[in-house]
């Protein structure tokens, strides 16, 4: 009598590109840029140009060693990555463990030798950070003294690269799209801002010099309304651009393939092209080159939608267009280096 046994075999699990293969490959091919621009020292000394606050340039003077500054910015970019790992949980446009948003951001943050080994708003970043967690984590009600501690917290980060404060409105915008703007927490974030720079304000009397004070608030109010010379012939530009419009391409592809279905997450993915679209404008209107703060900034945004992307997408063709962006970078930075 013979038996027929039938084996059954549980679908194997679909590689993605969170996985420590992928993530390793990313890692090394960030290590090989950072370790150029420390070999080149690219970047170094710190600049501390007209616009610079005084608390920039006391971190500039204190930085005088190279490899210290290496390290420092390593940490920064570091630490600003793992925050927007841990802000994409409150984000909850990831529904599934993923590496992505903290390897996203690295890589676009270490290919760009413009940062190295760090920039007053990537100092600044890390006190934006904590107030976009008291919105996020913040669940159709936010107390009055977490808006105000949130304003705070980019007052002071505005210490350091003042045009910080540019975001602002984008914050007040995050409030009114998550219903969370109302007349005392409006007030408390007015009221955040205003006790930082009163703190200031009495610094600079008890000094008898408001320089501290007037300088980069004439630098943030100074705004020009044309387009950066040579747009069609700086690579730089024409990449960040790109990386615009290739970004309109995904939110649209996200939003009618169905990779987001509630409410709450289509409203989140919203904001965050709100922010980019923000960063980018600034970014074209405020400063001549695409190295500025905003383009760190615009990184922020970018990070987390391309992780949401390549999260919702499996298959050969989701590791050839990872793989392909992440050439590009690398092939950026080793341009960079070139034309040292």
């Amino acid at each position: 009598m013979e038996y027929s046994i039938r084996k059954t075999y549980g679908r194997a699990p679909r590689p993605n590109l969170s996985q420590w293969p992928n993530a390793m490959t990313t890692l090394v091919m960030c290590a090989v840029s950072l370790l150029l621009a420390y070999y080149y020292s690219v970047g170094y000394p710190l600049a501390t140009g007209s616009d610079a606050t005084p608390l920039w340039r006391l971190l500039a003077a204190l930085t005088t060693d190279r490899t210290a500054a290496g390290i420092a910015g390593i940490a920064i970019l570091i630490l600003t990555a793992l925050m927007l790992q841990r802000l994409n949980l409150h984000l909850n446009i990831i529904r599934h463990k993923t590496k992505l948003p903290f390897l996203l951001f690295f890589a676009l943050g270490s290919m760009n030798l413009d940062f190295m080994p760090f920039s007053p708003a990537a100092v600044a970043m890390l006190f934006f950070l904590p107030a976009l967690f008291e919105l996020f984590r913040s669940d159709e009600f936010l107390e009055s003294t977490r808006a105000f501690n949130a304003a705070a917290m980019i007052a002071i980060g505005s210490l350091i690269w003042i045009h910080v404060l540019w975001f602002i409105p984008v914050y007040w915008y995050g409030m009114y799209k998550f219903k969370l703007l109302r007349p005392r927490n409006l007030l408390a974030t007015v009221l955040g801002l205003l006790t930082v720079y009163w703190i200031l304000f009495g610094w600079c009397f008890w000094h008898h010099d408001y320089t501290a004070l007037t300088v980069p608030l004439q630098r943030l109010t100074a705004v020009s309304l044309s387009l950066p010379q040579n747009f069609m012939h700086d690579f730089r530009w024409i990449s960040v651009t790109g990386l615009y419009v290739l970004l309109l391409i995904i939110v649209v592809y996200i939003r009618y393939h169905g990779l987001v279905s509630s409410l709450r997450t289509r409203q989140t993915l919203s904001f965050l092209l709100t922010v980019a679209t923000y960063a980018f404008a600034l970014l074209l209107l405020r400063d001549r080159s695409p190295a500025a703060g905003f383009l760190y900034f615009f990184y922020m945004p970018v990070s987390l939608i391309l992780a949401c992307f390549f999260s919702g997408i499996h298959g050969v063709m989701a590791f050839l267009l990872y793989y392909a962006g992440l050439a590009s970078l690398f092939l950026f930075a080793l341009t960079q280096v070139w034309f040292l």
